[in-house]
């Protein structure tokens, strides 16, 4: 970080630089995921297995319904994307 002198704060663009971009186009996105994924060290039953990929799906649909901003510019409300969840083709976006 480069520190500005007469304000002691970083200097802009020391760090890093974004850009906002903007995309009309749909992009769809399919993330495969393999079940070993799930097989933590310190995980050893079934149940909570299933409790880790039911958080990862959360955090997918939270990410898809909005609630969960990615990237730089997200309190001028950049990063917020739309989308649904599927596991093995069946949707589970507002699953409960």
């Amino acid at each position: 970080v480069a520190i500005d002198r007469f304000t002691g704060g970083a200097k802009a663009g020391a760090l890093f630089d974004e850009k906002v971009i903007t995309q009309k186009n749909v992009i769809n996105f399919e993330i495969l995921v393999n079940q070993n994924a799930y097989e933590i060290d310190n995980i050893k039953t079934a149940f909570e297995k299933d409790k880790v990929q039911y958080a990862f799906e959360k955090t997918l649909a939270d990410i898809c319904t909005g609630m969960l901003p990615l990237g730089g510019g997200v309190m001028r409300g950049h990063g917020c994307f739309t989308g649904k969840v599927f596991r093995n083709g069946v949707e589970v976006t507002n699953e409960q």
